[in-house]
This record gives structure tokens, C-alpha cells and sequence, in this order.
């Protein structure tokens, strides 16, 4: 009986230890998303949203004093939608989110080769178009032979006008890309310095902001004077393409935060800032703040309606009004016309 007893506490051990072995493998072989993302073949830019860095001894993260006030450390996210065409109509309901000093510069350089190879591209389609069948054979090689040596494929349906601030110059200014990194900018006439690193604006979009520290995380709210130096045309490109993930745009999402409601997803990374907390808050206040603004035009665009069709009765009013006078006057005047006869016979 003892025997058999120790046999049945080693087959036990044994089974315990098989048991530990499996799930431990089981852990290392986490797929980087909990679900697979394959049938998503593009990305397309969200937003930009700044996240402040939590302080442990600061409930506010107010913790630094510049230019005589206590101020805030964060840090600047961009966040991306992943589709199964450029039609956006088929996305994922996550955001992915990584903060923008990590992937600004590949995304930048991706827009160039892009836009690059749309001007290229689309230029020849269009002379190949009008001089349709008077190349000759060696043309047409060295016509192939450009398209195989451009950087990426374009669609020259949409490419154009997702490339339009960069192909046309929309705006004069410094070009964005020579500030991406934290870099001083210039000091004042007290003598404080302040720094520039591609951040988020207002809106959303992709800006050059300026700071008061050399790390580029104390945001100086007013740019008046610098941040409109900019002409911003790569950056507008950057948020309008839709980028094939063929191309290997989208190899940056597997070191992303999945964020979806307020959590992240991907649980081999860590939120420690709690961007996806910070997104969702800052995507409610950009709806209602849209919501606020959609409401504001209706209430313009009802008021204007109601001064028209307050300007139409009146008219309308006044005309009729103007009518019926010179009908009475004609009237009176009709009445009057016998009587200036009669007098004029007994006369």
C-alpha cells in the first residue's frame, strides 16, 4: 500500500510539473494580438492626442515650475485605424496608439516616398495616356522600368488628392520635417529658452509645438509668433494617405497600445501612462466639442432662414402694400374723371 501510494504521488508530481510546462509555454507563445489583424491591409491616421505623465507625488502632475507657474509633463500619442480597404468603412473598432516620437520619422519618410512616387507616377500615366501608341518598343521598357523602381505603389485615383498639400504647395512656410526632434528653437527678450518637437495641436492634427524644457514635455500653450511659420504640407499628407501595409507601414502596430473603450489590449505592452484612458476622454470631448460645433451651425444656418423669410414677408408686404395704393389712387382718380368732364361742359 505504501508503495503504491508513492507511485501515486510521483504520477501526480509528474502530471503537475507536465501541467506547469504547458501553461509556461502556452505564455511565451502569446500571439503580440489577442486577435489577428491579416485582413486589415491599410492604416490610417486618428488623431493626436498629448498624454500627461502621471507623477506619484502630484495628483495633478502640475510638479514643474516655468516661466512663474506650476506646469504639467506630457507626452505626445498618435493614434491609427486599421482597414481592410481605403474606403474606411471596414476598421477595427480599436485605435492603435504609439507615441509619436517613436514612429514620427518613419511616417514622415514614408510620406515623401509616397507622394514621391504618386508625382511620378501619375505624371507619366497621364502623358502615356495622351500620347497613347506613339512610343516605341525601348520607350515602353524604360517606362517599366521606372514604375518597378519606384519606392512604393500608388493609386493615381487618390493619391493625388491625398498628396495635394505636397504636390501644390497649399501654404507657405518653414518645412515641418527639418523640427520633428526636440531641438531649441529660440529665447526670448528675458532671456528663457524654449525648445520645438513635432507635438499635437488643438485639433488634433499633427503640429510643431514649442516647450519650456530641454526634453520637450512642459507644452508652452501660446505659439503665437512660431508655430504659423509652418507651411505643415507633410504633415497634412501624413493625415490624409491611406497606407498599404504591404509596404511595411503597419510593422509599428505590434509595439502599440490597442485601445478600445479606455483599455489597451495588447497585453504585451504596457500602458503605463494610460494613454487609452486619456484617448477615450479626449475622443469624447473632440465629439461633443464637433456635436457643439455642428449645433452652432444650425442654429446659425435656422437663423438666417428665419431673417430670409422675415425679409421675404416684409417685402411681399411691402409690395402688396405698394399695389393696393396705386390701385386706390387709380381708383380715386377714375372717380374724379366725370366730374372734371361735367365742369368742364358747364364752363
Amino acid at each position: 500500500m505504501g508503495r503504491f501510494s508513492a507511485e501515486l504521488a510521483l504520477a501526480w508530481a509528474a502530471t503537475s510539473l507536465l501541467l506547469v510546462a504547458d501553461a509556461s509555454s502556452s505564455s511565451d507563445a502569446q500571439p503580440a494580438f489577442i486577435r489577428s489583424l491579416s485582413s486589415y491591409n491599410y492604416m490610417k491616421f486618428e488623431r493626436c492626442v498629448r498624454v500627461k505623465i502621471p507623477e506619484n507625488n502630484d495628483d495633478d502632475g502640475n510638479s514643474y515650475f516655468y516661466n512663474g507657474a506650476y506646469r504639467s509633463q506630457s507626452l505626445p500619442y498618435v493614434a491609427y485605424r486599421m482597414c481592410s480597404d481605403c474606403s474606411l468603412k471596414d476598421c477595427d473598432d480599436s485605435s492603435f496608439l504609439a507615441p509619436l516620437a517613436n514612429v514620427v520619422d518613419n511616417q514622415v519618410a514614408y510620406t515623401q516616398g509616397y507622394c514621391n512616387s504618386c508625382s511620378a507616377q501619375c505624371r507619366r500615366r497621364r502623358v502615356e495616356e495622351d500620347d497613347e501608341g506613339e512610343g516605341d518598343n525601348n520607350n515602353n521598357n524604360n517606362n517599366n522600368n521606372n514604375y518597378a523602381n519606384a519606392n512604393l505603389q500608388v493609386n493615381c485615383n487618390s493619391c493625388v488628392s491625398e498628396c495635394s498639400s505636397m504636390l501644390q504647395n497649399y501654404y507657405e512656410g518653414n518645412d515641418e520635417t527639418a523640427y520633428l526632434g526636440c531641438n531649441a528653437a529660440y529665447a526670448d527678450e528675458n532671456g528663457l529658452q524654449y525648445y520645438s518637437m513635432a507635438s499635437c495641436g488643438e485639433d488634433g492634427g499633427l503640429r510643431i509645438g514649442l516647450f519650456y524644457d530641454d526634453e520637450c514635455t512642459v507644452k508652452k500653450d501660446d505659439v503665437t509668433g512660431y508655430g504659423e511659420n509652418f507651411a505643415y504640407d507633410t504633415f497634412l499628407a501624413t493625415q490624409n494617405i491611406c497606407m498599404s501595409c504591404a509596404d511595411g507601414i503597419c510593422d509599428d502596430m505590434e509595439q502599440s497600445l490597442e485601445c478600445l473603450d479606455g483599455k489597451n489590449q495588447n497585453y504585451n505592452v504596457d500602458d503605463e501612462m494610460y494613454a487609452c484612458k486619456a484617448y477615450k476622454k479626449a475622443a469624447k470631448e473632440w465629439t461633443y466639442a464637433k456635436a457643439r460645433g455642428d449645433k452652432k451651425v444650425g442654429l446659425i444656418v435656422l437663423s438666417l432662414l428665419l431673417i430670409g423669410l422675415f425679409l421675404m414677408g416684409a417685402y411681399t408686404y411691402f409690395v402688396r402694400h405698394k399695389r393696393q395704393e396705386e390701385k386706390d389712387k387709380a381708383a380715386t382718380m377714375a372717380a374724379a374723371e366725370p366730374k372734371a368732364a361735367e365742369y368742364a361742359v358747364m364752363t
